[in-house]
């Protein structure tokens, strides 16, 4: 059951908002500590390879996102979801690239958001904007929070949140924030999706700047094969992960501008 206790301030009216259910709160709660965990890991692991090229970095990283992937696997078993290897990429990004300025499609949950806000905040630098047309969570079906339950207070300063229809407002977005060193595609996986989203933010890509793009095997790699193709000869370092090895059909691939 749905509790309606948050209060959403509209003019001289305020109107109750969805407040996380007593299950909600225990599985965002569980989530946090599972990217928590994975995000010590891959400080050790940033420690280790702190003086590598960023595509070097890429190549090593495979092997500690592998052995995670079959440690949660193992223990979460049908709970996959528990756990993203995508989420430990993009903290490590975020912590190897010390981006200035981040942009990011989807939220939901906010597994990604926070982990590259976590790595902002480590790093003392960086603000990430964030677009999703959504503005409720919903957990197995029913409006439970606001969007991105997983993010905490202390790392909000670093956050913007932007409800709006990333197809129709993300280039306007973008050019307000200007120059980035850091995308990542991770909401609809669809070509059109994925083609409008690359196609505005590639360009205001820094040199050196990271591209994240989510789920590129939800096209058969249509979209990803036809970017490469085009644009090649603009990209230093492109790596593809499986997501978990219980099905490595679950992958994302990291773009690296030259």
């Amino acid at each position: 059951m749905i509790t309606l206790g948050g209060i959403i301030r509209r003019g001289r009216v305020a109107v109750l908002g969805p407040s996380m259910t007593v299950e909600a709160d225990r599985f965002v709660t569980k989530y946090r500590k599972v990217l928590d965990a994975t995000a010590r890991e891959a400080d050790a692991f940033l420690a280790d390879n702190c003086n590598s090229t960023m595509c070097e970095f890429l190549t090593a990283s495979k092997r500690l996102l592998d052995e995670l992937s079959d440690r949660q696997a193992r223990k979460f078993g049908r709970e996959m979801d528990m756990y993203l290897p995508i989420h430990t990429m993009i903290y490590m990004l975020g912590r190897k690239l010390m981006p200035g300025k981040a942009v990011e499609t989807g939220v939901e949950k906010g597994g990604s958001t926070y982990m590259l806000l976590k790595a902002m905040q480590a790093n003392h630098t960086g603000h990430l904007w964030s677009v999703d047309k959504h503005k409720y969570w919903r957990y197995r079906g029913q409006v439970t929070a606001c969007i991105g339950p997983l993010v905490t207070q202390d790392l909000k300063p670093r956050w913007t949140f932007i409800k709006a229809n990333a197809q129709k407002r993300l280039s306007s977005i973008l050019e307000t924030v200007g120059e980035l060193d850091m995308f990542g595609a991770l909401q609809g996986h669809t070509f059109a999706v994925q083609k409008h989203e690359t196609e505005l933010a590639w360009p205001l890509l820094r040199s050196g700047g990271v591209f994240v793009l989510d789920r590129p095997d939800w096209n058969d790699g249509k979209y990803l094969k036809s970017f490469l193709l085009a644009n090649g000869d603009e990209v230093s370092c492109h790596k593809t992960y499986p997501e978990g090895a219980s099905n490595d059909t679950y992958e994302f691939t990291i773009l690296i501008k030259k």
